[in-house]
């Protein structure tokens, strides 16, 4: 006798047959076979179908990261660039400033800091971070040697617009230099203090450095003299004037008209007797008669 399974089948009219169906053990087997196959199929599809939508999602969030990132990155090469146009300017100014005090220039190296070959843009990233900081820090110390360097050159600006530093007569010549000679009025030998320097009557005298006025007057030998303390341990005087035109206390700067050209007290023609003194020790004035194009102003 055949193993398995009989099946009746009753039909539900009165006249239909009864049917009988031998279900056998392999046929039962093939049929299990077939429904854990396809469940199995349904299952790795299934699973397949939800990995790619996470995959999907993944890259689709990849690229618009990537995408925010290249934005990133580009805005931060125009801050890069934009800040590396700063730090020059700073160098370029402080080279001036450098330049003028008569310090060597900064290396340019300083703002070689390249980001060379291809980069992913995660590393572009870091490393446009690193520059910017870097040129920041950079920036700072730059702002830093400015103000030093500015403030020496405006002390340095003060100190020489103290300093004698152009003739006090715009066009003349020099009838009398500084040194010992014979004094035309007593014939004895003594130092001459200053130098004469002659021009027409009435010509414009000019202090020959910011200062302020400490005698206006009528000095015994000098006739009208004016004397002027330029604060840094020097004083000029300008004698034998025929008009003074400014007062005691009064505040003058380089070049400005203090008299007129005469020849009152102790002269022997029209000229200005001019005088430099370093801690009330006279020296040489034509030391401090610096050509147009050397002097700073």
């Amino acid at each position: 006798m055949k193993k398995g399974f009989i099946i009746t089948i009753i039909p539900s009219e009165s006249n239909g047959k009864v049917r009988s169906v031998f279900i056998s053990p392999f046929l039962i087997k093939f049929l299990l076979f077939t429904f854990f196959s396809i469940f199995i199929l349904n299952s790795v599809l299934l699973y397949h179908f939800f990995n790619f939508e996470i995959d999907k999602n993944k890259l689709n969030f990849l690229i618009k990261e990537n995408e925010t990132l290249s934005k990133k990155i580009e805005i931060m090469k125009i801050k890069n660039d934009s800040l590396t146009s700063k730090i020059e300017k700073l160098v370029d100014r402080i080279n001036k400033l450098r330049s003028y005090a008569g310090l060597e220039p900064f290396e340019e190296d300083l703002l070689k800091m390249g980001i060379g070959g291809e980069l992913l843009p995660r590393e572009e990233k870091k490393v446009l971070e690193e520059r910017i900081d870097y040129m920041l820090n950079l920036a700072s110390e730059f702002e830093k040697k400015i103000n030093e360097m500015e403030n020496y050159v405006e002390n340095k600006k003060k100190e020489l617009e103290h300093t004698p530093s152009i003739s006090p007569v715009g066009s003349g010549w020099i009838v009398s230099g500084y040194g010992y000679r014979r004094d035309p009025f007593t014939g004895k030998v003594k130092l001459h203090e200053g130098v004469d320097i002659s021009s027409n009557y009435q010509s414009p005298v000019q202090a020959t450095a910011n200062g302020r006025v400490v005698f206006a007057g009528w000095k015994e030998g000098y006739g009208l003299t004016v004397e002027i303390d330029h604060g840094n341990g020097f004083k000029t005087k300008y004698a034998h004037n025929s008009r003074i035109l400014v007062q005691v206390g009064q505040s003058v700067k380089r070049g400005e008209i203090i008299a007129l050209m005469g020849s009152t007290g102790r002269a022997t023609g029209v000229h200005v007797h001019y005088e430099v003194q370093l801690f009330n020790k006279p020296i040489n004035p034509l030391n401090y008669i610096i050509p147009d194009h050397l002097y700073f102003d």
